[in-house]
């Protein structure tokens, strides 16, 4: 879902409007770039890490790899792959992509064949389109290895692909239970049952389930915030460098945009939309987990309303909502894990 966009500055403007636990960003700001600049530039179309508390730590847990990550300049969680034994070559870890994703210039650089599979259809934040796929023989993360993995091939050399060779999509991460360790600064990819058969004390376990289309079951997956004493979905998406709410959401909070203005644009791969207002929340819940000071965009979202999810109040939550905190996705027994603070 989150398959490539990225917010380009339209204006110099921040308004404030106040609230008991939200704050709108709207007023003119001198000129200033906006706070939630410096972290949310970039929206593109899931991790088991040190448990303290338990028997052993994950290093003697049976990772079947340990892989650096970095996050980039427009917050996407980057780790290193070989094509082919080509490479390294940056992927982003994006629990919102559906279908893993080369951009045409790593299919050049790795030499891959066209595949005549036919295209794929694919529907990113701002804009859908039709793309060409990729058969690679073999796509190596760490010590671990994708044989015959079928890739999406997608546009490169755009705002929204800038520092990015490719995307690690659900259809890779749902192999493993992955962790991600945020002092270690590394990814661990492990056998699900590893994960799945235990307990951990000391993390927050929180219900990790799929999204709910007109179609049926996704391969999307969300979890319940509560902001302002209201309940509603979160989409996982470390593929998106900020967290985006809709409009509905911004009035199912008890907020309502005064007026509708500009001062950003998110820029996909495809097409362009606006957004129309950043919010501060002063305190997210989830679990026995609180976040405070987070920040969202107010946008409307071309995915959510081709998956028929845009009648509804949602959320997406991203990388940054995450990156500080070791957290663990375990897809077998549908549970977020996050390591609670000391």
């Amino acid at each position: 879902m989150s398959c490539l966009g990225t917010l380009v500055p339209q204006g110099p403007h921040t308004l404030v409007i106040p609230a008991p636990q939200v704050k709108l960003f709207w007023a003119h700001n001198n000129g200033m770039g906006s706070p939630f600049r410096s972290f949310a530039r970039c929206l593109l179309p899931a991790l088991l890490i040190f448990f303290s508390g338990c028997a052993a730590v994950l290093e003697e847990d049976g990772a079947l790899a340990i892989v650096p990550y970095h996050i980039s300049s427009t917050g996407r969680i980057i780790v290193a792959a070989n094509i082919n034994e080509t490479g390294p070559f940056d992927f982003a870890v994006d629990t919102g992509a559906s279908i893993s994703v080369l951009l045409k210039e790593t299919v050049e650089r790795a030499g891959l064949p066209p595949d005549t599979g036919g295209s794929i259809l694919v529907h990113g934040m701002v804009g859908s389109g039709r793309y060409p796929t990729a058969i690679v023989d073999t796509l190596a993360v760490g010590s671990e290895a994708w044989v015959g993995a079928k890739t999406v091939v997608m546009p490169g050399r755009t705002k929204a692909t800038t520092g990015l060779d490719g995307i690690l999509g659900i259809d890779f991460l749902s192999r493993y239970a992955v962790g991600y360790s945020a002092q270690e600064r590394v990814i661990r990819l492990y056998p699900p049952p590893v994960v799945a058969e235990r307990s951990y004390r000391g993390w927050s376990s929180i219900p990790l389930r799929r999204l709910k289309t007109s179609a049926g079951p996704s391969r999307l997956f969300a979890i319940d915030i509560e902001i302002a004493g209201r309940r509603l979905p979160a989409l996982l998406d470390l593929g998106a460098g900020a967290n985006m709410m809709n409009t509905r959401a911004l009035r199912f909070i008890g907020e309502r945009l005064r007026k509708r203005h500009t001062d950003k644009e998110l820029v996909g791969a495809v097409e362009a939309t606006i957004v129309h207002a950043e919010l501060e929340v002063g305190v997210v819940k989830t679990a026995r987990l609180r976040w405070a000071n987070t920040k969202f965009l107010v946008a409307d979202i071309h995915a959510l309303e081709i998956l028929q999810l845009d009648d509804r109040p949602i959320a997406i939550i991203g990388a940054d909502f995450f990156n500080r905190r070791d957290f663990v996705i375990d897809f077998v027994r549908s549970r977020l894990l996050v390591k609670m603070p000391n």
